[in-house]
């Protein structure tokens, strides 16, 4: 944890003493007290970026029509399986917690874990195994009004 002058010096132990004890705790927690920094500074990172579906598939281009954004926040338990299913419009998962295997019928699969963001394939059938704790996905749609963001296996 590194202070600005306006948020102390060394004498902040005296000064402050519940905020250096605090964030003492947090850093040998292993964690920073980003929190008290939030006010100070913004930060942008980028979590996905791609062109293509994790399986390395080229998107092409999105449906004409009425935009309409869907965004799902998924809760599967542990061990839980999503049904086969394939998705007509790109779309980006992000994994808030627990792990998901994407797998598909020829046998493809890939391993997703929390922090980390799914470039979902298009017209491509898939599902998801979770792993040993329940798991929480955001799932983001790009779509178009009327148009399904999810097709079950026929």
């Amino acid at each position: 944890m590194v202070y600005s002058k306006e948020q102390g010096d060394h004498l902040l132990v005296f000064r402050g003493p519940l905020k250096f004890t605090k964030d003492v705790q947090a850093f040998l927690e292993g964690k920073e007290a980003i929190m008290d920094n939030i006010e100070h500074s913004t930060a942008s990172e980028v979590i996905l970026q791609s062109a293509s579906a994790w399986n390395g598939t080229p998107y092409s281009t999105y449906p004409r029509g009425q935009p309409e954004l869907t965004v799902l926040r998924i809760t599967v338990p542990a061990h839980g399986e999503l049904p086969w299913h394939t998705h007509p419009i790109p779309n980006a998962a992000y994994v808030v917690s627990g792990e998901i295997t994407i797998e598909e019928q020829n046998g493809t699969k890939r391993r997703f874990s929390a922090g980390q963001a799914i470039a979902e394939t298009v017209d491509t059938l898939h599902r998801g195994v979770v792993g040993d704790e329940l798991a929480v996905f955001i799932v983001f749609y790009p779509g178009v009004v009327g148009m399904p963001i999810s097709v079950p296996k026929p």
